[in-house]
């Protein structure tokens, strides 16, 4: 399996189309579950939490629903009955993303959350070896 990779940048600035045209490539897989989705998901889940909590509360709430987010992606990307048999944890969410990959038959994987460009230097602790896609776009072509 090779290094993995990451496609970052801010909103608008073409990181969807870019995964969408990578992961048409019969090698690439890319997760279609990105944490900002399952963020989503969890909103509908705590509406009503919002409705009835003011100020403070509020935060409470958001905290909780970010958390069930990124437990539910991580659920679904790592492999928690293996996790005896590997001693480095990095080496155990190397072995699981790779899984997942090869589940689908792809040699190469990534993700497309743009977020994580404020988590680069935290990526690189776990992927030494990833390659990042940072997508910019001129301002201007936004503006109105």
């Amino acid at each position: 399996m090779k290094a993995p990779f990451f496609i970052v940048g801010v909103p608008r600035s073409g990181t969807t189309l870019l995964s969408v045209l990578l992961s048409n490539h019969p090698q690439v897989y890319i997760d279609g579950e990105s944490v900002g989705i399952s963020i989503a998901e969890n909103m509908e889940k705590y509406k009503r939490l919002f409705a009835y909590r003011p100020g403070r509360g509020q935060r409470a709430v958001l905290t909780q629903v970010i958390r069930d987010s990124y437990k539910q992606r991580l659920e679904k990307l790592l492999d928690y009955e293996q996790l005896d048999q590997y001693a480095d944890l990095r080496d155990f969410f190397h072995r699981s993303v790779n899984r997942r990959a090869e589940e689908h038959g792809k040699l190469l994987w990534g993700d497309k959350t743009p977020e994580l460009i404020f988590d680069l230097p935290q990526l690189l602790q776990v992927f030494p070896d990833a390659r990042f896609l940072h997508v910019v776009r001129d301002a201007r072509s936004n503006a109105q």
